[in-house]
């Protein structure tokens, strides 16, 4: 799938105009805050951006101009970063997540057993340490971005999302707890820069 990952407010003009044009399959915006504030509430932080202004106001005049056109979108967010992804082809999900120090081989799978298949955790513990948690951070967000194409969270159908390794570093979706759609439809791609994994499914769209 051609996502086309932005960090800038240019490279996102640029790359939404040939996304209209059907040169790319979506935009991915990710943006990182200078310093992220404790929060008294549960509200994220693009809801309190008018009392903030440590984030670029043209995120909030974007997703109101999105709410307006025909297009999809869907955000995320971990520790300082925020990932924005958008498509006029169908269903979108992303999740961006943030790889601490600590996290090793027997944390992955710790956290695995409780949310992949046998098969997932098998696949992982299969391999080397800092291979293994680059492929549980890759399943992962794949998992979650898939789940939020389809407007459900997690908790129920993280685990029904099954994927199996297509190469040493690389997944491929197997099987979706949603009987009424081609699984033949859902597009995925994954961008890992400093340690901070980006994962937009692709539901694309039929007549």
């Amino acid at each position: 799938m051609n996502i086309a990952f932005c960090e800038t407010e240019s490279q996102w003009q640029s790359s939404w105009e040939l996304h209209l044009k059907g040169q790319n399959d979506g935009v991915c915006w990710l943006r990182k805050f200078d310093s992220v504030p404790q929060l008294k509430s549960d509200r994220r932080p693009w809801e309190i951006e008018q009392k903030n202004k440590w984030i670029n106001p043209t995120l909030t005049e974007l997703t109101t101009e999105l709410k307006s056109l025909d297009v999809y979108s869907n955000v995320s967010h971990s520790g300082p970063f925020i990932a924005l992804a958008v498509t006029t082809k169908g269903r979108i999900g992303v999740d961006i997540e943030t790889q601490e120090e600590d996290w090793d081989k027997a944390r992955c799978l710790k956290v695995g057993s409780r949310y992949f298949s046998p098969q997932e955790s098998k696949s992982i513990n299969n391999l080397a340490d800092k291979k293994a948690v680059t492929a549980f951070f890759k399943l992962w967000t794949l998992k979650e971005a898939t789940c939020k194409s389809m407007g459900e969270g997690i908790k129920n159908n993280l685990h029904a999302v099954e994927f199996e390794p297509s190469s040493t570093d690389s997944w491929k979706l197997v099987n979706i707890p949603w009987p009424n759609l081609d699984i033949n439809n859902f597009k995925l791609s994954v961008l890992i820069k400093d340690n901070v994994y980006v994962a937009v499914t692709l539901c694309i769209k039929t007549k």
